[in-house]
Order: structure tokens, then sequence, then C-alpha cells
């Protein structure tokens, strides 16, 4: 887990690729693009579903659960 900006840039990683001072337009990506989440499904294999229903569950953080909508 990171400490964030008020724009979803992770400090630390921020820190290591700039230093302590970023320069005007740095950017790097809110979360990490290599790391695998594991999809918890919510329905039965076949059931029909519609837009709004939620099919699954990826868990972020101890605090964070994404509910995966249609």
């Amino acid at each position: 887990e990171s400490i964030y900006d008020g724009i979803q840039r992770p400090l630390d990683l921020l820190v290591k690729a700039e230093g302590e001072f970023m320069s005007r337009g740095s950017t790097m990506p809110g979360l990490n693009r290599e790391k695998k989440w594991h999809f918890k499904p919510t329905i039965k294999n076949g059931q029909v579903v519609g837009p709004g229903d939620i099919i699954g569950e990826v868990q972020e953080t101890t605090l964070l659960t994404h509910k995966i909508m249609v």
C-alpha cells in the first residue's frame, strides 16, 4: 500500500523516479499494472444478469472491496 497525492499518484514511487521535487506534469499509475487481482464471483455459472447487477468482487486493500457490475 502507498500514500497518494490529491490526484491518485503514489508518492513513494514518484520520489524514487524523480527525487524529492516533482516536475510539472509528472505522472505515475495509481495502481500497479503488473499486479494480478483475485476475482470472486457472486453469481452462479449460467445465471442471467442485466445492467446494474453485481457479478463479483475484487479486494484492493483490507478496507476496500470493488463490486464488479454489468
